[in-house]
């Protein structure tokens, strides 16, 4: 399991970061927890790194997840193979996103 981890002072009420930890569980109750985060984001407009969701294609894993920061929201896609190393950090730009429901009564 892939979870966002926010860091800082609950004392002082401050945010100090975001990244994202791993965990591993045999039985989805006792969860063995990493002791270092899988990903971080660096950069100075990112507020937080949240709701990573993971997908197979191909043997490769891919994870997608949303960024909040100074400028907005974005998404991000990045691949591994082993949740140590990432590749291909792509960062969508500000994305509005819209859609549509018709409703029918019958």
């Amino acid at each position: 399991m892939v979870f966002r981890n926010d860091f800082g002072s609950i004392e002082e009420k401050r945010l100090d970061g975001t990244n994202l930890g791993l965990a591993f569980s045999e039985d989805g109750i006792r969860w063995k927890v990493h002791s270092r985060p899988c990903f971080e984001l660096s950069e100075n407009d990112i507020r937080w790194v949240n709701d990573p969701r993971l997908m197979v294609i191909n043997d490769r894993c891919y994870m997608t997840f949303a960024i909040i920061g100074d400028n907005g929201v974005r998404g991000g896609i990045a691949a591994t193979d082993d949740f140590e190393n990432f590749e291909s950090q792509q960062y969508v730009p500000n994305q509005i996103l819209s859609f549509s429901i018709k409703i029918e009564l019958i």
